[in-house]
């Protein structure tokens, strides 16, 4: 198993109303809920972070339209 670590946080009501119902509406725990958006607000950054990257680096690019023109894949 992970190393893991216990945290805190302070949230408010309207928030922990959506966390219970998210819970609730998935059978997860309160905790699994809040562990699995904090992953995946982590992983969104992440993915910002590479996106800003490549674009920074203003490199010629094709739109998904027009790769299925040239691949022949859109008649």
């Amino acid at each position: 198993m992970a190393d893991t670590t216990t945290i805190t946080i302070v949230i408010d009501s309207e928030l922990d109303v959506e966390l219970e119902r998210l819970a609730n509406a998935t059978g997860h725990s309160k905790p699994d809920v809040a562990r699995d958006v904090l992953a995946d607000w982590f992983q969104d950054q992440q993915d910002y972070r590479d996106a800003a990257e490549i674009i920074a680096r203003n490199e010629p690019s094709s739109s998904s339209v027009e790769v299925r023109r040239r691949l022949g894949l859109d008649r």
